[in-house]
């Protein structure tokens, strides 16, 4: 599969976001990257890798959601505390 079918059809190639271009493709690239940093996170965490630095991991993935959301044309607000 070619990358640019990882689009679906009738998107018509628009993508929001300072930092991606209109082509599907790179709204996908712009698009997995994302995911891959919040994800690779998440197995951090979970496998304890992070211990030695953080005992607290929530302000860490409040800070990757702030900085990811713009890049997907996304308004990013913390939830209350």
């Amino acid at each position: 599969m070619h990358p640019a079918q990882l689009v679906r059809p009738g998107m018509g190639g628009s993508c929001s976001g300072d930092s991606l271009s209109s082509t599907p493709w790179t709204c996908a690239r712009g698009f997995l990257s994302c995911w891959i940093r919040l994800y690779g996170l998440l197995c951090m965490e979970v496998l304890n890798q992070l211990d030695f630095a953080y005992t607290d991991l929530e302000p860490v993935f409040e800070e990757c959601l702030r900085e990811i959301a713009p890049r997907l044309g996304l308004d990013y607000e913390a939830p209350a505390s």
